[in-house]
Order: structure tokens, then C-alpha cells, then sequence
């Protein structure tokens, strides 16, 4: 079996003048495959992640303003991705007007779930999920779109007892931006 010329062209011989072909073929494999990946974009290889808030408040939808919870409620905000690759993470990205948060959570089935215990104004923002993926020795990044959270009035509890507290809503409302 005959060495190919592009394998014998690119050994590199040692110090003693002799040639090391494991190195040329690594080296080799190494050139032509950052000419098959480098070109690729991020989203050549992933799908755009989805991104959702629920709580069992509720949430509602304003044409203009994105979604709106409740203050003082626990709501959850999800990222996902069709199944492509096994395993990733996700980071949540949180802008308001003065900051940016991050916080990253290993992919579980595809998706990572945030929760947040009491909605305050201090959570009012954009949200957006970052997929983040080392597959074939490199590292890809795929984003959603963008969630804008405002967080408005007070979570309402009626008093039935001495100590039976009620929320007005157990609705679950699952909510995406489009």
C-alpha cells in the first residue's frame, strides 16, 4: 500500500532526519478537517433553541409589551432544542436596563428549566437561551429569540381560614415568543 502524496508531503522530520508518519497523518487529517469545519456556521449545525415562561399564576400576553407575571409569583422560564446531538447546555441570558445576568444549566433531555422562587421588578428584562454544544472538537452556540418579561401588580391570596391561604389561579400557561 502506497503513501499518498498530500500524506508524504506534509512529515516533518525529526531532529535524527527521520520521519515520524503518524505526525504527518495527524497533522494531515488535522488540515483538512479545519477545512471542512471552519466554514461551518453555528446555525448550519443547530437548530434555533426555543424559549418559554410559564407560572402557575399564569401568564398573560400583551401585543407590544412580550409577557407579563405576577409580582411575587413563581415562574419558570424553559429553553429547548430538537433532539440533534446528545448532551449541551444552556445559558439564560437576562438584560434589563441597567445589567446582564447569566446563568448556564446542563441540557436534560434537551431542555434546562429556570426557576425563579418570587417574580419582582428587578426581573423585568429580555430573557434569551444560548444552546451551547462542543461536538466534533469545537465548540457551537445557537440562540433563541428574545422574551421580554415585565412583572406587574400582586399575586392575590384570599384567606379562607386561619392559616388556609389560596392562590386565585392554579393555572399552568405555557407561553412562547415568536
Amino acid at each position: 500500500m502506497s503513501t499518498s502524496s498530500a500524506f508524504t508531503a506534509s512529515t516533518v522530520p525529526r531532529e535524527d532526519g527521520q520521519v515520524e508518519p503518524h505526525k504527518a497523518l495527524l497533522s494531515a487529517v488535522d488540515a483538512c478537517w479545519s477545512t471542512v469545519v471552519q466554514p461551518l456556521q453555528s446555525s448550519d449545525l443547530l437548530l434555533q433553541p426555543n424559549i418559554s415562561v410559564s407560572s402557575m399564576d399564569g401568564v398573560s400576553e400583551a401585543q407590544q409589551q412580550g409577557f407579563q407575571v405576577f409580582r411575587g409569583s413563581t415562574f419558570n422560564i424553559s429553553c429547548s432544542i430538537q433532539p440533534q446531538y446528545p448532551g449541551g447546555s444552556f445559558q439564560l441570558t437576562f438584560t434589563s436596563s441597567n445589567s446582564t445576568h447569566n446563568s448556564t444549566q446542563p441540557a436534560v433531555n434537551h431542555s434546562a428549566h429556570f426557576l425563579f422562587p418570587a417574580a419582582e421588578p428587578a426581573h423585568q428584562g429580555t430573557y434569551s437561551c444560548v444552546y451551547h454544544l462542543y461536538v466534533f472538537s469545537h465548540n457551537f452556540s445557537s440562540e433563541s429569540c428574545l422574551l421580554s418579561l415585565t412583572v406587574s401588580g400582586k399575586k392575590t391570596v384570599y384567606r379562607f381560614g386561619e392559616d388556609d391561604w389560596s392562590k386565585l389561579s392554579e393555572n399552568d400557561q405555557l407561553s412562547t415568543c415568536f
